[in-house]
């Protein structure tokens, strides 16, 4: 009797040990169905990260430079017709989502020096959390351009987002018709990481 329930002891042990060797290794052939993603953001890495000099846009009456913030760096078309006031809108939304954790991200939709001066107006009557910048240079603009998609003949895609850190790195970018709720996600775990970082 009691050879018996040694050997059952024995044999439980084993499984015990066996058991997570054994799945691990099943886990890496090709009986195991499931692959988990390489990566979790949705947006596309910038690298290597490039920094964002804050200092050549002109932001609206009494609105300072998003620095020590996360920001969402958004283009506009030229001029802003339906598909890019979609977007904009989207943009507020996200803005809206991101609850108790607004005040740690900056949405900067950035006109071009052609654009009328009223335009930063209407922004901020869409919404007036929004950070307006001129690009009166262009030089922001031609720089997102060249991480950004391009066309055959090199010219600027519309309709790209790009998130820079709280440092002034922009490290993320999101194609022509990228669907908010990606950029919705990322935000959320990066916001919440830097909440707990902070």
């Amino acid at each position: 009797m009691n050879q018996n329930r040694n050997r059952l002891v024995l044999l439980l042990i084993f499984f015990l040990f066996a058991t997570p060797v054994v799945t691990a290794t099943l886990m890496h052939t090709s009986w195991w169905p499931y692959q988990p993603d390489e990566t979790v953001n949705r947006g596309l890495l910038v690298e290597p990260t490039q920094p964002l000099d804050y200092s050549v846009l002109a932001f609206g009456d009494g609105i300072a430079p998003p620095l020590g913030k996360w920001a969402v760096v958004y283009p506009l078309a030229s001029p802003c017709l339906s598909p890019c006031m979609a977007n904009v809108e989207s943009l507020r939304q996200i803005h809206r989502a991101t609850g108790r954790r607004q005040n740690m991200l900056a949405i900067v939709p950035l006109l071009a020096e052609s654009e009328p001066s009223t335009a930063v107006d209407t922004l901020l009557e869409i919404y007036p959390a929004f950070y307006p910048a001129l690009d009166g240079g262009g030089s922001v603009a031609g720089q997102l351009a060249q991480l950004g998609d391009r066309t055959p003949d090199g010219e600027r895609i519309e309709g790209q987002a790009f998130l820079v850190d709280p440092s002034g790195n922009i490290m993320m970018r999101y194609a022509a018709g990228f669907d908010p709720r990606d950029l919705n996600k990322d935000l959320k775990r990066l916001l919440k990481w830097s909440a707990q970082d902070g």
